[in-house]
């Protein structure tokens, strides 16, 4: 089934089935990556920020939920090494093809040189003990249990993922770091995903924002990458002047969009989720 809440299931069936899935579906793409290593790691990330962004949606109404986040996020961390080192040279040769840049040879193969002399993991045997855990958190998630059903067993997640969203981008605007950044496009992230789990109750409305929340957090993983790649090369590299001009533009868009996304205070979002689900509901029985 879809990466959402079904009619006719609670939360917490939705929740059990929801995450057994994307578990279930990340550890078959970590056993099948031995011959595509880098597309298996992106595949398998993909899926434990999906099962985070679900257990986030419900925090507020299970239990376990902090155990339970933490397992899935230290068995991606794992992975996150694997996954910088390819891309920081996949953004040097995008950027140089964009901007229209002669290559530096002798830059590139430094590069090259210090990724590989960084590269100490065993993909395979990373990708191994990621799936023997992903199998652990299906057996574990057939005996949760959550206190609520309903929107109330969402509210508290949903709200507080968009309040830190909205803060986030403020942050960001007064102090454009690498780490604020960062930061606002993880929940940018999670608000995306959240929206998605509920977008059954008003498709129309709630996919539209979740491609712009998507769009935002796209916009923020290339400034992301354009950060890994400065802190790879010396400071004096021909690309300083590229880099830095493609960031700004990328903060300006992010701004725009966040702006856009976040503009209701939090209860004013939630309230206006809450009644999509109640009339969702209503039609549905």
């Amino acid at each position: 089934m879809a990466f959402k809440f079904a009619a006719g299931e609670t939360i917490e069936t939705g929740l059990r089935r929801i995450v057994a899935e994307q578990a279930g579906k990340a550890a078959l793409a970590a056993r099948d990556g031995a011959d595509d290593q880098q597309a298996a790691i992106h595949a398998v990330r993909r899926r434990c920020k999906k099962i985070r962004a679900a257990l986030r949606l419900v925090r507020g109404s299970f239990p376990d939920y902090r155990r339970e986040n933490e397992a899935v996020r230290d068995a991606a961390r794992a992975l996150g090494r694997l996954r910088d080192r390819p891309v920081v040279l996949q953004t040097y040769d995008t950027l140089v093809h964009e901007e229209n840049l002669s290559p530096d040879t002798a830059e590139r193969d430094r590069l090259v040189q210090s990724l590989a002399t960084n590269m100490s993991d065993d993909p395979i045997a990373a990708l191994e003990s990621f799936a023997d855990e992903m199998d652990e958190l299906v057996a574990r998630s057939e005996d949760w249990k959550l206190k609520r059903d309903g929107f109330v067993a969402l509210e508290e997640g949903l709200e507080k993922t968009y309040h830190r969203t909205r803060k986030a981008l403020k942050v960001a605007q007064r102090h454009p770091t690498t780490l604020h950044l960062h930061d606002w496009r993880k929940l940018a992230k999670y608000h995306g995903h959240h929206l998605g789990l509920i977008s059954p109750s008003a498709p129309h409305i709630l996919l539209a924002s979740r491609t712009a929340a998507n769009d935002l957090a796209d916009l923020l993983g290339r400034h992301h990458d354009l950060d890994m790649l400065a802190g790879s090369l010396p400071a004096d590299t021909s690309l300083a002047p590229a880099m830095v001009r493609r960031k700004r533009e990328l903060e300006a868009e992010s701004f725009r969009l966040g702006g856009e996304l976040t503009v209701e205070p939090p209860d004013a979002f939630t309230a206006r989720c809450s009644a999509y689900w109640a009339d969702w509901v209503a039609e549905k029985k």
